[in-house]
């Protein structure tokens, strides 16, 4: 070859002129095999019909000239088509129609599948809102704001019978590896109404115009704080005489700061305890929160407690109040009951302010004759109409009286009237001998008695002898004015 130069050109040119022969000046005919698009002719889109399958081909065998297939890009120029033009909705099948160029030369073979089973899906669009799912927690010690994205609503195609259970759009954000702030591009999922993304064969017929969601997250340094709730913590019961009509805190909600892991469980914050027992009226009292540790309280640390009471009437007895009774000076009383006691119904102020030391009560025992007496304790004077006196106790009081005895002064008598007699005696011997005093007695004797009405004594008779020498013996002074509460018969 390399001496016979000129023969490697003659080798190239006899090539040509045969693959020439061959392809094209040749009329012997060949058969090619191709797929061709099918195209829907006549669709009606005001009926907006999804059409299934979307794209389908067809597989024709076609022949002709060696030459036609070499110059004519036949799957090209080829149209396979399907007219809908009887078409209402459901399922059809329809021939496939197959036309070549008018001067290919090409004859069609065979065609697969001859007819098309189509299925026209009636579509509705509607439009739904885009929401951010945000999965996990944000890790310790940063903050997020509220995501935002844009458009915040879509225009979603679907088939007639999924339309409805189409809630809304969504797209999911994890938080647990997010320290930076976000600003992207995603696609938005469909939200069905029963909070999951389907499966459904039909849900690949769902469309979603401009389905580009901008998605910004704005992410910081700090804790997490959220509004808890504050619960009063009363122990005890109210004061005697008081009922708890109302508890109101202010404010009624606090901010508090603190760690995801705490801060999440908790709704509710007590604050520190009030003992009701100690609270004798309606107050308002200043107290504290009672913060969990890892919790910090945000804003204002002055939380107020209104507690209002309402007054009921109760019942209470006072005991050992003083009793006095009064009596004659010459009667003797004996008792055993010294004191007494009130079972008294009203409101507790008005009873706190009854003093004991007013309620003595009085018992009147002047002018009772001796002997055993039970005298009612009557109600003291000094009451309002708000306190009520239900029960005395005791009811009665049993007194004794006796009357108290007098100076016995018979016993006196008697004795003087014994040394008279001796010395009227010794006298009556002297005088026995002057006729005129011993007629100037009388036999007539005149006796003096001596009552005491409370002892019931004896009484005592003088003689007028013994008068006139008693009266002698004491000068001037009678007998009467020796015995003052005597009478001389």
């Amino acid at each position: 070859m390399k001496e016979r130069f000129w023969l490697k050109p003659v080798a190239v040119l006899l090539g040509i002129l045969a693959w020439l022969y061959v392809n094209i000046f040749s009329t012997t005919p060949i058969i090619r095999e191709y797929k061709v698009k099918i195209s829907y002719l006549n669709k009606d889109d005001s009926q907006n019909f999804k059409v299934i399958p979307e794209a389908p081909e067809v597989k024709i065998r076609v022949k002709g000239p060696r030459g036609v297939f070499i110059q004519t890009k036949v799957d090209e120029n080829t149209f396979a088509s399907v007219d809908l033009i009887n078409c209402h909705g459901g399922k059809l099948t329809l021939p496939v129609n197959v036309i070549f160029p008018s001067n290919s030369n090409l004859q069609l073979v065979s065609k697969e599948p001859a007819q098309l089973v189509i299925n026209a899906i009636k579509m509705v669009t509607k439009k739904v809102n885009v929401n951010v799912n945000m999965i996990g927690n944000v890790p310790e010690g940063y903050l997020i704001s509220e995501p935002s994205v844009f458009p915040n609503v879509l225009s979603v195609t679907a088939p007639e019978e999924l339309i409805d259970t189409i809630k809304a759009c969504r797209i999911d954000l994890y938080l647990n590896d997010v320290k930076r702030s976000i600003s992207e591009y995603r696609p938005a999922l469909i939200l069905y109404q029963n909070g999951v993304i389907e499966n459904d064969p039909k849900g690949k017929l769902i469309t979603i115009e401009n389905n580009n969601i901008k998605l910004d997250l704005a992410v910081r340094e700090g804790y997490p704080e959220k509004q808890a709730t504050l619960r009063p913590n009363l122990i005890n019961r109210p004061p005697e005489g008081r009922k708890l009509d109302s508890c109101i805190i202010t404010p009624e909600k606090v901010t508090i700061s603190g760690s995801h892991k705490i801060i999440d469980s908790i709704e509710e914050l007590e604050i520190e305890p009030v003992d009701l027992s100690k609270v004798s009226k309606s107050s308002t009292l200043s107290l504290k929160v009672n913060c969990p540790k890892g919790v910090k309280l945000i804003g204002t640390s002055n939380i107020s407690l209104s507690i209002k009471y309402t007054d009921v009437l109760i019942t209470k007895t006072l005991s050992n109040l003083p009793l006095e009774i009064t009596h004659d000076e010459d009667q003797v009383i004996e008792t055993d009951i010294s004191t007494y006691s009130l079972e008294l119904e009203g409101y507790i102020d008005d009873i706190n302010a009854i003093k004991s030391s007013e309620l003595q009560n009085i018992i009147r025992v002047k002018g009772l004759t001796p002997g055993n007496h039970y005298l009612p304790i009557e109600i003291p004077y000094g009451f309002t109409e708000r306190v009520k006196v239900k029960n005395i106790y005791p009811a009665s009081i049993s007194v004794i009286i006796r009357l108290m005895e007098k100076v016995n002064v018979e016993t006196t008598v008697k004795d003087e009237t014994q040394e008279n007699k001796e010395e009227q005696i010794d006298s009556s011997n002297i005088e026995s001998s002057n006729p005129i005093a011993s007629d100037s007695i009388t036999p007539e004797s005149t006796s003096v008695i001596i009552n005491d009405s409370s002892t019931g004594s004896d009484s005592a008779n003088i003689i007028p002898e013994q008068i006139n020498a008693i009266e002698n013996l004491n000068g001037s002074d009678t007998l009467s004015e020796k015995l003052p509460n005597s009478e001389s018969h």
